[in-house]
């Protein structure tokens, strides 16, 4: 049998049935006049040059590219929740340094000496809560616990020196069983906290508030602390605010501003193709963006009670009883003090809400506390 035969039959019947019509002539391998004119029929009914020139393609393509390069889907240790957050180290160092330099403008002269008592208080709750953290992970790098220094901000102490705390590995997990831990399922995300320098901040205001700023910067203000009696209550608000660095919240914020853009313009491109009929004197109503700043909302008050939870399990985990979050954030922060009116707009939720959702999960968090108290260690976060 001729191997052209074979040839020819093949590719007859991968490009259609010859009984019915031959795709391609024998004699000079091109499509038939049929072929040819359903080809050119569908090209004029699509516009294929103009369509890949249109704006939506463009915007739906460049889309598509930005979430390849530079987005990358995470999984949190303790709460367990995918997201999704950036790749691009630039843009939060950009965001860490804007954020913290905004607070040292708005505090200066405020900021307590590492030497105060209450600095040194709240270096060793914050110091034990990293500690728990670290053991929890099983991380392999030390982390250190700092005071920040208001003569010299930038300045950055070698580990081992000045008023910096070293948190060390735990020996009882090794390195083998954190890759044992690890090699099953979809892996924790815990680079972003190996090794990592914490510094805490206290100004001296009576503002009753404290913030985290990315790469590890706590700020608390005094007049919280004054609220804040026992070391146990001080361990809920360092607790929650090391939960914000724990789970990534500030970059995985910057993606769903980004996000939040990309949309905008698709809608707002989408208005200008289809000619919608806007209202006079043709600019868009303000309400339009009601939505978006619902689901903004929606999405940070979500993002507060995961700090919650997460942050009651590291003071667990640090030998504080988990049983006082709930009657701190019902206590210290849903009394008169505090204007701040509790609807979808707000990015907090309330305090009996956040003492409510961190009553359902207590069990485990007092699982983990009666483990430390009694000498078993910390269990594995991952």
């Amino acid at each position: 049998m001729n191997s052209r035969f074979l040839f020819d039959a093949g590719r007859r019947f991968f490009h259609g049935n010859r009984f019915q019509f031959e795709p391609y002539t024998k004699t000079t391998r091109l499509p038939t006049p049929r072929i040819q004119q359903a080809l050119v029929r569908i090209q004029r009914e699509v516009p294929w040059g103009q369509l890949l020139r249109g704006p939506r393609f463009v915007v739906f393509g460049s889309c598509v590219l930005f979430a390849l390069l530079f987005v990358r889907i995470e999984r949190i240790p303790i709460s367990r929740r995918f997201h999704v957050v950036l790749l691009c180290k630039m843009l939060e160092r950009k965001l860490e340094e804007w954020q913290f330099r905004t607070v040292l403008n708005e505090n200066q002269g405020k900021i307590l000496p590492p030497d105060s008592p209450q600095s040194i208080r709240v270096q060793r709750i914050l110091r034990e809560i990293v500690q728990g953290m670290h053991s929890g992970l099983r991380l392999e790098k030390d982390c250190t616990v700092r005071v920040h220094e208001r003569n010299n901000p930038v300045k950055m102490i070698p580990r081992g020196t000045g008023n910096e705390l070293l948190v060390h590995n735990n020996k009882a997990m090794g390195r083998s069983t954190q890759k044992r831990v690890r090699k099953f399922g979809w892996k924790f995300a815990t680079k972003h906290l190996d090794g990592l320098n914490w510094e805490v901040m206290v100004v001296n205001s009576s503002i009753c508030n404290a913030c985290y700023v990315p790469n590890g910067k706590i700020v608390i203000f005094t007049g919280l602390l004054n609220k804040l009696k026992s070391d146990g209550e001080v361990a809920v608000v360092l607790g929650h605010e090391v939960g914000h660095g724990f789970a990534r919240h500030p970059p995985e914020h910057l993606f769903t501003a980004l996000w939040v853009l990309i949309v905008g313009l698709i809608g707002a491109l989408w208005v200008l193709t289809f000619d919608i009929f806007l209202p006079p004197p043709y600019q868009l109503n303000l309400k339009l963006l009601v939505p978006v700043e619902i689901m903004l909302s929606f999405i940070s008050r979500r993002r507060e009670r995961e700090a919650d939870y997460i942050g009651m399990m590291l003071m667990a985990s640090a030998r504080y009883d988990p049983r006082l979050a709930p009657v701190v954030y019902e206590t210290k922060f849903d009394d008169e003090d505090i204007e701040e009116s509790h609807d979808i707009f707000s990015t907090h939720p309330c305090g009996r809400e956040r003492a409510r959702q961190l009553e359902n999960v207590m069990e485990q968090a007092m699982a983990i506390y009666r483990g430390v108290t009694i000498g078993l260690g910390v269990r594995s976060f991952i």
